[in-house]
């Protein structure tokens, strides 16, 4: 499972590092969700999925679906809620192991790239997806690309091409 980035009625997977995993790196908060957390690329293993929204030229983190007991709000990441302990009452009142925060925030922390496809490409021409540039959480470029899709059967080719 992959982050996902709406933009003009477009759903977008992320195949580049989420916009979330520096911030939480860098606020000490990746324990919270194991040991997989590390790789930022694998939204599946490392125990969040994000969804984010361009609104106005501004990114947003529209969802935050986690599978941490301690951790599952926005609110925490960002210092506005504590981090829960590992108390019965606490994993009671989390109500499963499952939870979708759906507050928007504005992403002005993050400064980078985002590159995002929609649909598989049919060669190297074809331009499936989008490279979008953020600085402080705001578009200042976006251009269509092509993104080799891992697993997809012109990736396959290309990894067998590169083996033989």
């Amino acid at each position: 499972m992959k982050d996902r980035l709406i933009h003009k009625e477009s759903n977008q997977a992320i195949v580049s590092d989420s916009p979330l995993h520096d911030l939480l790196k860098d606020r000490q908060l990746l324990q919270y969700f194991g040991d997989e957390a590390v790789n930022p690329y694998s939204a599946n293993w490392r125990g969040y999925t994000c969804e984010w929204t361009i609104i106005d030229d501004q990114l947003y983190l529209t969802t935050f679906h986690s599978r941490s007991i301690r951790l599952y709000k926005s609110a925490q990441i960002f210092g506005e809620e504590p981090i829960y302990d590992l108390t019965e009452e606490n994993i009671k009142n989390r109500g499963g192991f499952s939870y979708d925060d759906l507050t928007h925030v504005k992403a002005d922390w993050f400064s980078g790239i985002i590159v995002a496809y929609d649909r598989g490409a049919k060669n190297k021409q074809d331009l499936n997806g989008w490279e979008y540039t953020f600085q402080e959480g705001k578009l200042v470029n976006e251009k269509r690309r092509y993104v080799c899709i891992p697993g997809s059967k012109l990736a396959m080719k290309l990894k067998k091409y590169i083996e033989d």
